[in-house]
């Protein structure tokens, strides 16, 4: 599990290696979805290749201090019974400074 320390407000970016037209995509579980805010982008790889690869980019923005964990898993959504073929998980710790980060 990678660990993540954000202040209140900041961002980060995490980037995962999407299956592109293959159907499998990251969807994410978070513990406790108050106190962040996740958006998703896709990045398409190229095009003219099929089942090339691109990238899925979820930006993760602290809102409250906390810690929770996010679990990403990587599933094709028409496969409800199959584990996932990947998935990443994060603790990620909210403070309103560096102090509250570190204790």
């Amino acid at each position: 599990m990678e660990k993540i320390a954000l202040k209140i407000n900041e961002s980060v970016q995490i980037d995962l290696p999407g299956k592109g037209t293959s159907g499998y995509a990251w969807h994410y579980k978070p513990e406790l979805v108050t106190i962040l805010r996740i958006t998703n982008e896709y990045i398409p790889g190229d095009i003219k290749l099929a089942g090339g690869r691109s990238t899925e980019r979820f930006t993760i923005t602290g809102v409250s201090s906390g810690t929770c964990s996010v679990t990403f898993l990587q599933t094709r959504s028409w496969e409800k019974d199959k584990p996932p073929l990947d998935s990443k998980e994060f603790q990620i710790t909210v403070g309103k400074d560096l102090t509250d980060l570190n204790p």
